[in-house]
């Protein structure tokens, strides 16, 4: 799973080193992004009979697989970024200031 999710990361620099317009990261992740996509969407739902439901990995299935759609949306738009890591880098230091 973890290797998978690699993949789709290297995917993102590979689009990145290429210096991709919107529409050709596009491109590139429907190639190459959505098949992963769909075999970690198998992994996640044969795993999920595999697991105790209330596991830390059970857990972790069901709120992914719960979210799956709105995650793997990622790939029909080039505008959007594979994670939210950059938006929350930034507000972190907002978040942390009110924590004093």
């Amino acid at each position: 799973m973890l290797k998978k999710i690699q993949l789709l990361y290297a995917i993102e620099r590979e689009c990145e080193e290429l210096n991709l317009d919107f529409d050709a990261i596009k491109l590139m992740r429907q190639q190459k992004a959505v098949p992963i996509l769909q075999e970690l969407e198998i992994w996640l739902k044969e795993n999920k009979l595999q697991v105790l439901p209330k596991s830390a990995i059970g857990k972790a299935i069901d709120y992914t697989l719960n979210l799956w759609e709105r995650q793997k949306r990622y790939v029909d738009d080039g505008r959007y970024k594979i994670d939210n890591n950059l938006i929350e880098n930034h507000m972190r230091p907002i978040a942390l200031s009110y924590v004093k």
